[in-house]
């Protein structure tokens, strides 16, 4: 057979061919944007991932049909139509000052066979590191759930790995609902090592000292700083103090990875409307969560690397470093 006679049969099957070609395009694209979801596993609910990432977003949840129904529809009708939402985010920050972590999914549930809305899926979001270690730090502040949709906004994750290793669970039985990988939106690979002091520290000014005795962990390995406040001048105003942990990749919170060579505690202790006295100290994380991590593995994880001097670490001699910032 000739080249020619093959271009003449093709060209006279042009249409069915061009019309096969166009349907294996739209599979392909239908399959690169096929949804990240997770059903429970009694069925009720259903869990689709929208959104994850660092930076500013927006959503809306009504597409171009549903933006002419909706303006064109009469109330009666219109009124059954999906409930809309629309939601803009600006690049949040930590108290470390490095970019969150968010997540929107659409969370909907069968209330025909299912509990009332919001009762049969109280979300978590969990993070595996390198290690093997998993994170599970508290969602912040800003997260809500809002006529079917969830957003989740998160401090602390492996910022030290290329890849995030995510899944979302059920708080009220452990059941994970939706896995899925996303790559590292503030990946940090070199971070600094920073070296810790012993406990207890104490870091004072004029004003004030402060004891850092301890630091204590709950079941899901969230941390807590016990801290002792004495005044150093006489004053009928009481401190208010207010306390975080960060680490070297720029995490902060009670959920930080004890694989790291040493957190940071912050402390701000304030009287009324004055300026926060802001203090320091670099510690070692808890032997005891290290030795859960370790237990729930079932096998030793990898040591943490060794800390660098002082002036590397950016810290003094003792671990402690206290900022004045009041007068």
């Amino acid at each position: 057979m000739s080249v020619a006679s093959i271009v003449r049969r093709v060209w006279k099957h042009r249409i069915p061919i061009g019309a096969i070609c166009i349907v294996l395009a739209c599979a392909a694209v239908c399959y690169w944007r096929m949804p990240v979801s997770g059903t429970t596993a009694d069925g009720t609910t259903t869990v689709v991932l929208l959104h994850a990432g660092t930076g500013a977003f927006s959503y809306e949840s009504d597409n171009v049909l549903l933006t002419f129904l909706r303006r064109n529809l009469p109330w009666l009708v219109g009124r059954y139509l999906p409930d809309w939402i629309s939601l803009k985010r600006c690049p949040p920050r930590n108290l470390a000052g490095r970019h969150k972590l968010q997540f929107l999914f659409s969370d909907h549930e069968d209330l025909g066979t299912g509990p009332a809305r919001g009762r049969g899926l109280r979300p978590r979001m969990e993070f595996i590191d390198s290690t093997g270690y998993v994170f599970r730090p508290p969602a912040d502040s800003r997260s809500h759930r809002m006529h079917g949709y969830l957003y989740l906004g998160y401090d602390a994750w492996p910022r030290h790995d290329p890849v995030v290793h995510c899944r979302l669970v059920n708080n009220i039985n452990g059941e994970v609902v939706l896995k899925f990988n996303m790559k590292n939106p503030d990946y940090q690979p070199d971070s600094p090592v920073w070296s810790p002091g012993p406990l207890p520290a104490t870091a004072r000014d004029d004003e004030l000292a402060v004891t850092l005795r301890g630091i204590t962990i709950d079941d899901l390995g969230q941390a807590t700083p016990e801290l002792t406040i004495e005044p150093l001048l006489p004053s009928d105003r009481p401190w208010k103090t207010t306390a975080w942990f960060e680490d070297a990749t720029g995490n902060s919170g009670p959920g930080l990875c004890p694989m790291e060579s040493a957190w940071r505690l912050r402390v701000d202790a304030q009287q009324g409307t004055a300026t926060p006295h802001g203090f320091e100290f670099f510690v070692a994380p808890p032997l005891e969560l290290r030795k859960r991590a370790e237990s729930v593995l079932g096998r030793s994880t990898k040591t943490p690397r060794p800390p660098e001097s002082s002036q590397g670490a950016g810290n003094s001699k003792v671990g402690v470093r206290t900022d004045q910032s009041a007068s």
